[in-house]
């Protein structure tokens, strides 16, 4: 039995929480929870990003959000993936478009560091053990 779908106002609140508890993570030093968090806000954002048009308020809010989520879980492939979605709609507004621009340069940028490093890391610390 698949459970009903979410209504709004409970993405609404899935987002703020998600948002909140990233934030707590973040406090703490909990990166690795903190980026979990941010996906799941991506994910809620993109769910009201799809029920609503980019030119209503709540939509382009939805459309940022979800991308800004995804930058700030280090999940730079899914925010320049939805960068480049959003950015295709015909009734996004102006300034919509240029923050996702924005947004989606950063996600390149990103990508781009990542693919600077180098693909092997060496331990900056050895052990040895005496038998």
């Amino acid at each position: 039995m698949t459970p009903p779908p979410h209504t709004l106002d409970d993405l609404y609140a899935d987002v703020s929480l998600a948002i909140h508890r990233a934030e707590q993570a973040e406090s703490t030093g909990d990166t690795g929870l903190a980026a979990s968090r941010y996906l799941d806000a991506s994910y809620r954002e993109e769910e009201i990003a799809e029920r609503l048009p980019a030119g209503a308020t709540q939509g382009a809010i939805a459309r940022r959000g979800a991308v800004s989520a995804a930058l700030r879980a280090h999940q730079f492939e899914r925010a320049r993936v939805l960068a480049d979605r959003y950015l295709g709609a015909e009734d996004a507004p102006p300034v919509l478009r240029a923050r996702l621009l924005e947004l989606r340069r950063a996600a390149l940028q990103a990508l781009d560091a990542v693919e600077a490093l180098p693909d092997r890391i060496e331990p900056s610390a050895r052990f040895h053990f005496a038998a």
